[in-house]
């Protein structure tokens, strides 16, 4: 028996990208390799339907997830996770991967705009998730280089870049303002 391309890379993305479960050295759950690995199973930089040739399997779909929903949704949950997750002096437990593959597909998570992604912006609660996520990722992005992991700091001044520099829906756009006022950013 043999595992197919598509088996492999949802079960990385499950493995690697879980949280709140006890199971992730220091290292990572690939000893580190989460960043290759990703660009091994995601073979474009941007959201596709599109599917490639392999051998076994002339009908292989070139990203993981079967929409764009499916991708913005786990980016979002994994990501705001990894930023707000609390670590003791920044040193990463075991119920988080320091590691976690999302954080490498800031360009396919902004490619789901344009496929009309549900913002679950539409009540109070689902704004303020949202809200945190971006307080988290404004507070994580100027931290000092001696208290935050460097793949924590990478991820969200990569994020605060591109939430300032890509298209994003208005009402998404317009929380992200609202939050970097609040906070006085500019």
């Amino acid at each position: 028996m043999y595992a197919s391309f598509a088996y492999d890379s949802e079960h990385f993305f499950i493995v690697a990208g879980r949280t709140g479960v006890e199971c992730h050295p220091p290292q990572g759950t690939f000893n580190g390799m989460e960043e290759r690995l990703t660009q091994f199973f995601v073979r474009s930089d941007r959201y596709t339907d599109d599917t490639m040739h392999i051998e076994w399997n002339p009908q292989a779909r070139v990203l993981p997830w079967p929409s764009a929903q499916t991708l913005f949704d786990k980016f979002y949950v994994a990501m705001k996770y990894f930023l707000t997750e609390p670590y003791e002096d920044d040193v990463p437990r075991k119920n988080i991967n320091i590691y976690n593959p999302y954080q490498y597909l800031i360009g396919q998570w902004f490619s789901c705009f344009d496929y009309g992604v549900e913002l679950h912006l539409d009540n109070e609660g689902d704004r303020e998730g949202t809200a945190d996520f971006f307080h988290a990722i404004l507070e994580t992005s100027e931290a000092d280089e001696r208290t935050k992991h460097p793949n924590r700091l990478n991820f969200a001044r990569n994020m605060r870049q591109a939430l300032d520099e890509r298209w994003t829906p208005d009402p998404f756009k317009a929380l992200w303002e609202q939050v970097k006022k609040e906070m006085g950013v500019a």
